[in-house]
C-alpha cells in the first residue's frame, strides 16, 4: 500500500467513500461501503501479495477511510455509523452485505479513535512531563541532571525512568479515574509535580 500503485489504490477507494452524498439513504451508504470492502477483497491479496482473510481485511479500511476524510472534509465516518444503524435488524439480515458494510465501519472507526486517543494521551503525559520539568523552582531530578558535565536530558537514564514513571502511572490511574479532559490534565499534573518534587 506504500508503493504508488498502492497510494492510487486508496485514494480511488477513498474517491467511492467520498462519492457518499449527504442525503444518501443508509442503504446506499451500506453498498457504497461494500463495493469498497469488495475492490479491497480482490485487489489487495494481489498487491499484498497472497489471499487476506476477512481479520487482515477490516483493517485495510482504515487507510482508505483516512484518506477519504482527508480529500472529503465533510465527510463524517461515526455519522454514517450512525446512519447504517438505523437499518432494522430484518434488513441486515436479509442482506448480509450491507451488515457487513456497518461492521466493518464500526470497526475501523473504533481503531482510528482508539489509536487517536492513545496518540494523544502519549502527547499529553509527555507535555506534562517536560513542562513540570521545566518549571520553577526546579525539580530535584533535573538539578541532579544538570550536574553531569555532558548532559543530555532526552537520553538520561533518571529522566527516561521517571517518564517511564509518568506514563505507567497515566495508564493505570490516571486514565481511568477521570470523565473529562480537564479533570485528566489536572490530575496528571498532579502526579508530575509529585513525581517531580
Amino acid at each position: 500500500l506504500h508503493s504508488n500503485d498502492g497510494c492510487d489504490f486508496i485514494d480511488f477507494l477513498a474517491g467511492i467513500i467520498g462519492g457518499i452524498h449527504a442525503d444518501a439513504t443508509p442503504r446506499e451508504i451500506g453498498f457504497t461501503l461494500r463495493t469498497v470492502q469488495l475492490h479491497l477483497k480482490s485487489e489487495a491479496p494481489m498487491r499484498h501479495g497472497g489471499s487476506l482473510g476477512a481479520d487482515e481485511l477490516v483493517p485495510l479500511l482504515a487507510p482508505v477511510l483516512m484518506r477519504a476524510v482527508g480529500m472529503f472534509p465533510a465527510l463524517r465516518p461515526w455519522h454514517l455509523c450512525s446512519q447504517l444503524a438505523t437499518v432494522d435488524d430484518q434488513m441486515l439480515s436479509d442482506n448480509p452485505d450491507l451488515s457487513a458494510a456497518l461492521a466493518g465501519l464500526q470497526d475501523v472507526c473504533e481503531r482510528i479513535e482508539e489509536r487517536a486517543i492513545e496518540r494523544w494521551r502519549g502527547t499529553a503525559c509527555d507535555a506534562c512531563f517536560w513542562r513540570t520539568l521545566c518549571r520553577v523552582p526546579t525539580p530535584k531530578a533535573l538539578v541532579q541532571v544538570a550536574m553531569d558535565p555532558v548532559c543530555n536530558l532526552i537520553e538520561n537514564t533518571l529522566i527516561q525512568s521517571l517518564r517511564a514513571e509518568l506514563h505507567h502511572i497515566e495508564g493505570n490511574d490516571v486514565w481511568s479515574k477521570c470523565d473529562h479532559v480537564s479533570g485528566y490534565l489536572s490530575m496528571l499534573d498532579q502526579v508530575a509535580s509529585t513525581l517531580l518534587p
